[in-house]
């Protein structure tokens, strides 16, 4: 993955604003054991499918067919 430099907070403010406009969704971890002394990170969702589709490159509805993401997107 490539490095944004970016702070937490910058990065913790970006997401909250895309969340606000309804382009992401995160979801909280799941601790599977309370136990742990380790902290995960939440998941985040594109909601986006026009994002989504430019992230994988997919310009035609050929090749959005041709992906395995046509159901889902």
């Amino acid at each position: 993955m490539a490095n944004l430099r970016l702070t937490p907070p910058t990065m913790r403010r970006y997401l909250d604003i895309l969340a606000d406009t309804f382009m992401v969704r995160g979801r909280p971890p799941y601790p599977a054991n309370l136990s742990k002394r380790l902290i995960k990170s939440p998941e985040v969702y594109l909601r986006d499918s026009v994002s989504l589709h430019a992230l994988l490159g997919i310009e035609t509805l050929d090749d959005l067919y041709a992906n395995l993401i046509v159901g889902a997107s």
